[in-house]
């Protein structure tokens, strides 16, 4: 058995699940980490021993505090992550800095395999804000071509919001090629990496996204 091996092997205990299964559902729940109960318990204590002074004294900076935990993760710097409760309330941000947009510019360009919230959000957006949301089509239910994006971003595109991978078939697309096409035609881009930080290399720094979105339940391990 290799070192490397070795290495990731004395990370099993710090997940009590695998003391007696084998899991393999972190694409949609990650295994429970051994030091949360600590975590919850440090909350609990908090919240009895200091009520609501806790909130000045420690919980308004957690969501700071720990944007900047994930930070090196994606290749941001500290300061730079806001935490969220889910993607779509974070899609629904996003959104509102387009209101009043260019007329000229009255397409978003999706894909029909996007997470189903976040084109519902996206979906009344676009209708209310008159403007298309144009999705583009998978042809075997897996995959999404390159191509076929790429020619969808024109100089109407107001933004595209796509995922990293897939969350139905874990299908990588080619941010780095479609971020250029759309900043080339003078739009923006937000990439839901919610199914691959974690698990593949991710830095936002070099993707030049305008925003990227993601999560810690699943991949890392955030319940």
């Amino acid at each position: 058995m290799s070192e490397k091996m070795d290495d990731l092997l004395r990370w099993r205990k710090e997940f009590p699940i695998l003391e007696s299964k084998t899991y393999l559902v972190s694409n949609s729940l990650g295994a429970m980490p051994r030091a949360v109960f600590h975590k919850m318990r440090e909350f609990a204590e908090a919240w009895a021993s200091k009520g609501v002074k806790a909130w000045a004294d420690e919980w308004w900076e957690m969501p700071v505090k720990t944007g900047d935990v994930l930070a090196p993760l994606i290749g941001a710097k500290p300061g730079e992550i806001s935490m969220h409760t889910n993607i779509s309330s974070i899609q629904a941000l996003v959104l509102s800095c387009f209101e009043g947009h260019d007329p000229k510019r009255t397409k978003v360009i999706s894909e029909s395999l996007h997470f189903p919230s976040v084109l519902y959000v996206t979906e009344r957006w676009a209708k209310n804000n008159h403007a298309e949301l144009v999705l583009v089509e998978s042809d075997d239910g897996v995959t999404i071509d390159l191509q076929r994006m790429l020619d969808a971003i024109d100089e109407r595109t107001l933004l595209v919001s796509i995922s990293h991978a897939l969350f139905k078939s874990a299908f990588l697309q080619d941010i780095s090629a479609i971020t250029e096409k759309a900043h080339r035609v003078g739009a923006a881009i937000v990439v839901d990496a919610y199914q691959s930080v974690g698990i593949v290399p991710v830095d936002v720094g070099a993707l030049d996204v305008d925003f990227l979105t993601g999560g810690v339940l699943k991949w890392l391990c955030g319940g």
